[in-house]
C-alpha cells in the first residue's frame, strides 16, 4: 500500500467512473469535481483506495473504493495506519440512501448512524438524501 497524491487526473477519472465505485454523483467528470489534492490523504493498493478529506485537524470525511475480496481487512489496516500517521481521530461518512451495500459496510466497520443529510447528493438530476455515519479511531 502506498500513500498517493491525487494529481493523476486520468487515473482518478477512471477510478471514479469504475463500475465498482457506483457512488459518483452527476458531477463525476474529474474536471468538474472541486478538490484540493494537497488536503487529501489517500492510501492506494491494487484495486483499493481510501481517501480522507480533513474537515478539522482531527476529523476527516472518508471515501473507500474497492473491488477486492479483502476490503474489510484492508480498510481496518488503513484506519490503523491513518491513526498512526496523522492526528485524525474521527471519521464521517455520507452515504447516498440508495446504496444499502455501502451502508451495511459502514456498519460492519463500526461506524455509528447519526442521521440524514437531506437533499444533499445530486444523482441523475435529482437531489437525494444521504445517511451520515461516524466513527472514532
Amino acid at each position: 500500500m502506498r500513500v498517493a497524491t491525487l494529481d493523476d487526473k486520468p487515473w482518478m477519472d477512471e477510478l471514479i467512473r469504475s463500475e465498482w465505485a457506483n457512488v459518483s454523483d452527476d458531477y463525476s467528470d474529474i474536471d468538474n469535481i472541486y478538490f484540493d489534492p494537497s488536503r487529501m490523504i489517500s492510501y492506494i493498493d491494487d484495486g483499493f483506495m481510501a481517501t480522507f478529506v480533513p474537515i478539522t485537524h482531527v476529523m476527516a470525511d472518508v471515501h473507500i473504493i474497492s473491488n477486492r475480496d479483502d476490503t474489510f481487512n484492508k480498510s481496518i489496516e488503513t484506519l490503523e495506519r491513518l491513526k498512526a500517521e496523522t492526528p485524525i481521530r474521527s471519521l464521517i461518512a455520507h452515504i447516498p440512501f440508495y446504496n444499502e451495500r455501502v451502508k451495511a459496510f459502514a456498519e460492519k466497520m463500526f461506524f455509528r448512524y447519526l442521521g440524514i443529510n437531506p437533499r444533499s447528493f445530486l444523482k441523475n438530476g435529482e437531489l437525494i438524501d444521504q445517511y451520515v455515519y461516524t466513527r472514532c479511531l
